[in-house]
């Protein structure tokens, strides 16, 4: 759950500085809290599909929503915005999420603020973890996330600067959150600096296990 209150926290923060407000603002906060419910499978690799379908069976989660006031169109961009975490994200399911914001209104100006909503949300989704928490605190997620995945610990841990790479740094929006928010920039630069080193130990030690082995 601690997962989830940083994602909710970072994407309204993003979504504030974007210049959203009202029951937007409501919606990014009902999906960074929900994104990863998943009663099936309890905290191990929620899946996305299996959380969307919660939404739309689950009686208490709609009492939840009447009692918050979420119109419709609220609940409809908590969906989105849930949609767009599924890690990798492919082109169909993005595809699919701009046509649904197509159809929602013909307001073009909305539907760029939406799609880039949508987009920045997922950002947070992946980030939050590295921009919240102390480099060591990161390394343990990264360190758990590895026994989820049936990984092993420094194989992940090695492995995070091209995570980085691939998943943060490669979208404009981080460039722009850490503009933005210039203590996420300082707290970035430790982050890459922590993993960098990290991987060269761990390649250090494979480097002196192998030539023990000759």
């Amino acid at each position: 759950f601690e997962h989830d209150l940083e994602v909710a926290y970072l994407a309204l923060q993003a979504a504030i500085a974007q210049g959203h407000e009202g029951e937007t603002l409501l919606a990014v906060l009902v999906a960074g809290l929900l994104h990863d419910y998943d009663p099936q499978r309890g905290a191990a690799r929620p899946e996305v599909t299996h959380t969307l379908h919660h939404l739309e069976i689950d009686a208490d989660l709609r009492g939840f929503f009447d009692r918050l006031g979420l119109s419709q169109e609220g609940r409809w961009l908590v969906r989105q915005l849930i949609r767009g975490t599924e890690f990798p994200l492919d082109d169909a399911t993005m595809e699919e999420i701009r046509l649904q914001i197509g159809t929602q209104r013909a307001d073009q100006r909305w539907q760029a603020d939406t799609e880039a909503l949508v987009e920045l949300f997922a950002l947070a989704d992946k980030a939050a973890t590295y921009l919240l928490l102390t480099p060591e605190e990161a390394e343990e997620r990264v360190r758990q996330l590895a026994h989820e995945l049936g990984r092993t610990e420094a194989e992940l841990v090695a492995l995070t600067p091209f995570f980085f790479a691939e998943f943060l740094e490669s979208s404009p929006w981080f460039g722009w959150l850490l503009r933005r928010f210039p203590a996420y920039g300082q707290a970035w630069t430790a982050m890459q600096g922590h993993f960098a080193t990290r991987r060269e130990d761990i390649a250090y030690a494979f480097d002196q296990a192998a030539q023990s082995a000759w």
